[in-house]
């Protein structure tokens, strides 16, 4: 009979099994889409071992992210994101005016755009840390942030849940998020911030006309680190409890 530690072992050995069929170099293709949708879905399974008992998936997820993956900057906030969503706002509250006012000196100040075509990029580490926005965003009481439109919490632009955002953009409509594109050249293992580049036109006097952005790129490799990150801490909790980690999985013949 299979001793408890051999099924801890053979839980570590079948999804290191499943990441490299994941990574596969046809996989790898087209951004690499069918990689990173994978690779998300081994993840999904990997959080179920780690957070048994949670069953808002998204939130495992999160947790997951937190605990396992070792990634340093998944409470960082993306500046960008937070002024894209008070940028699309028809009118920003009152309350938010303070907040709007900082996140746009603090873009301009972090993220300010070249008149060149040669692409730049910037790390996560330039971007704002949670408390950092907390200290700016409006309370409703000591522990409780007002909703931005009504919906938005600081922690929705925190990465770990852009990851989540990206996770879902991949799981039901199999598609990147973003315009931003990973070099075809070499595996990319950290997500960054890119300069883009969008021609209008082309003048006969000034040459080409265009306009640049930034735009937030989790390259493949990131999703293949963050997936072994994950699995080894996992494991390591699994060997130092010595409990069997597929028994966080239902098995049966019924579907429903």
């Amino acid at each position: 009979m299979e001793k408890v530690e051999e099924k801890i072992y053979r839980f570590r050995t079948y999804n290191r099994a499943m990441i490299a069929a994941a990574l596969s170099k046809s996989n790898r293709c087209h951004q690499g889409l069918p990689a990173k949708l994978l690779l998300c879905s081994i993840f999904d399974s990997l959080s179920i071992a780690a957070f048994p008992n949670e069953t808002a998936v998204g939130k495992r997820y999160r947790q997951t992210v937190s605990k396992h993956s070792g990634w340093a900057y998944h409470d960082r906030v993306s500046l960008l994101q937070l002024c894209g969503v008070l940028d699309g706002l028809s009118q920003v509250p009152s309350s938010f005016s303070a907040l709007n006012c900082w996140a746009q000196t603090e873009k301009h100040k972090r993220f300010a755009v070249s008149n060149g075509l040669l692409s730049s990029h910037k790390g996560l580490e330039a971007d704002p840390t949670l408390q950092e926005v907390l200290a700016e965003w409006p309370h409703q009481s000591i522990d409780q942030p007002e909703k931005l439109d009504g919906k938005f919490l600081p922690s929705k632009f925190t990465h770990k849940n852009m990851l989540w955002m990206y996770r879902n953009k991949l799981a039901h409509e199999f598609s990147l998020p973003g315009t931003g594109a990973e070099s075809p050249f070499r595996m990319e293992f950290a997500p960054y911030y890119q300069e883009v580049s969008m021609l209008s036109d082309i003048d006969p006097v000034s040459g080409l006309i265009f306009s640049n952005r930034w735009e937030l790129v989790y390259p493949t490799g990131f999703f293949v680190q963050i997936a072994k990150s994950s699995l080894e801490s996992i494991f390591t909790d699994y060997r130092i409890s010595g409990t069997n980690p597929f028994l966080s999985y239902q098995e049966s013949s019924l579907w429903l």
